[in-house]
């Protein structure tokens, strides 16, 4: 449609309704929008609108172009929330707490391998650092990552028995929760 129409831009202002949003924004940067109406952390009316995080991110990542200097989209992140009031989900896309936090042990030992595994861009894109958590469900590839970050050597029998010692303490606490212990 944009082609038949020269000389004119054409822009969207989606609403997040259905959590829609950025794919129609994406979809109307494809049909040759050129302006997208976002605002940072997606405030605005009932559900907000294109969240400015998100779509920045989806055009570096699928067009290659840097709208925004993304590095510093967390900051502006924050500020939004601090003075808006309305907290940020830890578990938002680009700008939250989690979005480069690895838990599970697998995710983490592919982390360790290679980014890309779970990561569609490094976190010091967006001036951030990437982590994991040590719980019941770390694996061994995260612990000894942590123990040699510490300068701690360990075998893979002491390795063995921290993993056992660390589920049989989980299952414990299972078994109390469920009044068996």
């Amino acid at each position: 449609m944009t082609r038949e129409v020269p000389n004119l831009e054409f822009d969207i202002h989606a609403h997040n309704d259905l959590g829609l949003a950025v794919a129609n924004a994406l979809a109307a940067i494809e049909g040759g929008a050129t302006i997208i109406h976002a605002t940072v952390n997606g405030l605005g009316e009932r559900v907000g609108i294109v969240p400015l995080q998100q779509i920045a991110a989806a055009i570096k990542y699928h067009f290659g172009i840097e709208v925004v200097k993304l590095d510093k989209l967390q900051y502006v992140s924050s500020l939004v929330e601090k003075y808006s009031g309305i907290p940020m989900p830890p578990n938002y896309p680009i700008t939250g707490d989690y979005t480069f936090l690895h838990k599970a042990g697998v995710h983490v030992a592919g982390v360790l391998n290679d980014p890309r595994t779970y990561e569609f861009m490094p976190p010091e894109t967006f001036g951030r650092t990437r982590d994991y958590t040590i719980d019941k469900y770390t694996g061994k590839h995260a612990l000894r990552d942590k123990y040699e970050k510490l300068g701690v050597k360990i075998s893979d029998a002491e390795m063995d028995q921290i993993l056992a010692k660390n589920q049989v303490k989980y299952n414990h606490k299972i078994l109390q929760r469920c009044g068996f212990a």
